[in-house]
């Protein structure tokens, strides 16, 4: 008994801290596993976001809710040791605040006990550097400029552009007035890439009588053949007056001559003739595509457009304050169609 009271406060203080050993390893191993949850989570998500809420951050937390430590607040982001494309590496590292419940360890480790992990998994999703930007999508058609033809000229324009018939209103009637504007459903600008069932509605106003025995000369330099012949008509001009009568339907006109001679606009019988030539439709402007990598999510709309495109930037995720661009849809430094529509993510 004498014995047993001697040793007992000695085994009880090696029984305590012997809990206080296996807490600290339990937690541990916890928070090994949390941060490779995290990591994980980063590696198939590279452009996600990592704030309070977010499904990294919530995977996190219910994986550690049994964990015998306090995670810090809010979570620490991810790191991408390579960037975000594939081949890189995503890595967590989280830490907690450990508390002994044993004075002699607290005395021994002066304080709480720091733990800390740290995971890495290869990124698995994303753009490869230097990858192609991806094609168009299927029977998707670029919306032409319809303004300044006539209704008739622009119903040709618009069915040689791919859309497919029915889908231009008026569908009749007004052919020789000027098109002074167009409005498409779903809503878009000249250049933008739109499905086959794109409509188009365009306004006309009817322009002045010519003088009695003359008619208008139209403007046909940058129409396509079938295009011009149908504003030639329009403009009143008699059958059989329009040479090359066939062919060359899809081709541009480069040159239009009148017998007798006039120029667009002028008041010319409507028994003359008008005779084009016809080339290639000249390349489309092209722009550098801006690398915006690291940039703010505010400032790469006005990068965009400050490099010259009209296309459309799209940001695949709403704004969360001025997060960093960290992948775009092509590739920095390209020289492509100052048409041309990007994304990017955050």
């Amino acid at each position: 008994m004498v014995e047993l009271a001697i040793i007992l406060p000695l085994l009880a203080l090696l029984l305590v801290m012997a809990l206080d050993f296996g807490r600290v390893f339990y937690s541990s191993v916890s928070l090994n596993n949390a941060s490779r949850v995290g990591a994980n989570y980063a590696a198939a998500h590279p452009t996600d976001t990592w704030g309070p809420g977010s499904k990294y951050a919530n995977q996190i937390q219910r994986d550690a809710a049994a964990i015998g430590c306090q995670l810090p607040t809010p979570l620490p982001p991810p790191t991408f040791l390579n960037g975000t494309t594939p081949g890189g590496d995503a890595q967590v590292r989280l830490t907690c605040t450990f508390t002994l419940i044993t004075p002699l360890a607290n005395s021994i480790i002066g304080g709480p006990a720091a733990l800390a992990a740290t995971s890495s998994f290869p990124i698995r999703s994303g753009l490869l550097a230097g990858a192609p930007p991806p094609p168009p999508p299927a029977a998707c058609f670029l919306v032409p400029n319809l303004v300044g033809s006539s209704v008739a000229a622009a119903r040709v324009t618009w069915g040689q552009a791919g859309f497919v018939a029915g889908t231009f209103s008026p569908a009749t009637g007004n052919d020789a007035e000027p098109v002074n504007f167009q409005t498409t459903s779903p809503v878009s600008v000249p250049g933008d890439c739109l499905p086959v069932t794109t409509t188009v509605t365009v306004g006309s106003t009817a322009a002045p009588p010519p003088p009695p025995g003359c008619r208008i000369v139209p403007q046909l330099v940058g129409l396509s053949g079938a295009a011009a012949r149908a504003e030639w008509t329009s403009y009143g001009f008699a059958a059989g007056t329009f040479s090359p009568a066939t062919g060359n339907d899809s081709s541009t006109v480069l040159t239009q001559t009148t017998n007798p001679a006039a120029s667009p606009g002028g008041c010319i019988s409507p028994t003359s003739s008008v005779t084009v030539t016809f080339g290639a439709a000249p390349p489309p402007p092209t722009c550098t595509v801006p690398g915006l990598s690291g940039v703010g999510a505010n400032q790469a709309t006005n990068q965009w457009t400050g490099a010259g495109f009209s296309g459309t930037l799209t940001i695949t995720r709403p704004p969360n304050g001025n997060y960093q661009i960290k992948n775009q849809t092509i590739v920095g430094g390209q020289k492509v169609p100052c048409n041309s529509a990007m994304s990017v993510g955050g």
